[in-house]
């Protein structure tokens, strides 16, 4: 699972120019730092990213999620089907994976180069703040 996150991630910034690429990190860093929450550092890396470079993210995401679910029905834990948190992957009533949520470029590449604990504790945050996950 690691090694296909990690694909994902290089692949993504290497779909970047190299302007776009530092524009994106100064975005990063900004959440990294604790001066932008997860919504709006999302918007900021989307307002920077060409059609072109969302899209290539946005398979990227696509092959992640594809190989997440691989794995979890590999491990008899797939989607709608009972697994840690219960009914399915998000638990009852969730659908797993960001269900309900349109998945955008921005959100998906902080996601991947944020520090790994900063971004837990802002969505552990967001989740007991009512926002969406």
């Amino acid at each position: 699972m690691q090694q296909a996150r990690t694909d994902a991630k290089t692949a993504s910034w290497n779909a970047l120019s190299a302007d776009h690429q530092a524009k994106v990190q100064a975005v990063v860093d900004g959440f990294n730092n604790g001066t932008l929450d997860i919504p709006t550092a999302s918007r900021q890396i989307d307002a920077v990213l060409t059609p072109a470079e969302s899209a290539a993210v946005l398979a990227q995401s696509q092959k992640l999620r594809d190989a997440m679910k691989a794995a979890f029905a590999a491990n008899g834990r797939g989607q709608g089907g009972p697994g840690q948190a219960g009914a399915g992957q998000g638990g009852p009533g969730r659908g797993g994976m960001g269900a309900g949520r349109t998945q955008d470029a921005g959100r998906f590449l902080l996601s991947l180069a944020a520090d790994r604990d900063k971004w837990r504790a802002a969505m552990q945050a967001m989740r007991g703040a009512g926002g969406p996950p």
